[in-house]
């Protein structure tokens, strides 16, 4: 029986293409762990609590 020779080498990942999955899925965690943060009670009052600021300051500086 005759030898094939040596096997190919197994295609290699891009570097570039790993991180990008690596980024893309941190950012989908972040993002979902944002949404359960704000759809809880503490995570709600601070919304509204943030929101409620960002108004408020936005009113103080249309009225000068």
């Amino acid at each position: 029986m005759s030898s094939a020779g040596p096997l190919p080498d197994p295609p290699r990942r891009r570097r570039w293409v790993v991180v990008l999955l690596v980024i893309l899925g941190v950012c989908v965690l972040i993002c979902v762990a944002i949404v359960v943060f704000i759809s809880s009670e503490p995570g709600a009052r601070f919304a509204n609590d943030l929101a409620t600021r960002i108004a408020e300051a936005a009113t103080q500086q249309a009225e000068q």
